[in-house]
């Protein structure tokens, strides 16, 4: 088996189990939470402490491995999207799972509000946000939305806000997935085949004795 495939395998497989992690827990979290909202005097002060340690260590241990994940992504976005470029292929690319699109992006080096006051002052103005508004930190530009801004500017031909300097952008790549093959669906296909294979294993040894 390529190397690939197995990665793929297991990855399913942890898939399969994260998920049934997700929904045990889930369901215990939700039993907790009504719990102590109905019999508050029950949990004792030092328990509550207790309670929010683990609780707290759970929750750093999702979001580590949800910014694990996120981190990959990029890479295999990146990846992909340049083998797209590079292969000259058009169209939404198929795998055995799911469909994805590349799209490429403009990404943007926004300038620096303490190094660059006059350009970043200049992109404020043109977005009409109050210099209040950003000194108090009450509006933040979304960086996102504005490579968003940009890539649609650079398409249509059109000049780039003042602050924004043309030649510091950057291509970004993301992929648009379409699922044609439900994971969950496929883990219980494929929970099931592992349960085949053992029966059939165990009946082999059953009927050579």
């Amino acid at each position: 088996m390529e190397l690939k495939v197995k990665q793929l395998n297991l990855l399913l497989e942890q898939y399969v189990g994260l998920r049934q992690c997700y929904l045990d827990t889930y369901a215990l979290l939700a039993e907790i939470r009504d719990c102590v909202r109905e019999h508050k005097a029950d949990y004792k002060i030092t328990n509550n402490v207790d309670f929010l340690y683990v609780m707290r260590e759970t929750s750093k241990i999702a979001n580590d491995l949800r910014k694990e994940c996120d981190g990959i992504i990029k890479i295999f976005e990146n990846v992909t999207c340049a083998l797209w470029v590079t292969q000259n292929e058009a169209g939404p690319i198929r795998g055995a799972l799911a469909t994805g699109s590349p799209d490429l992006k403009v990404g943007v080096n926004l300038p620096n509000q303490n190094r660059e006051p006059e350009k970043f002052e200049a992109l404020m103005n043109f977005f009409k946000i109050p210099n209040d508004a950003v000194k108090n930190k009450v509006v933040k530009l979304y960086w996102p939305g504005l490579c968003e801004h940009i890539s649609n500017l650079i398409e249509e031909g059109k000049p780039l806000p003042p602050g924004i300097d043309p030649t510091k952008t950057y291509p970004t790549y993301s992929v648009r997935i379409l699922m044609f093959k439900n994971l969950d669906e496929l883990g219980r296909d494929l929970d099931a085949a592992g349960r085949k294979e053992v029966e059939e294993a165990r009946n082999k040894l059953l009927t050579t004795r």
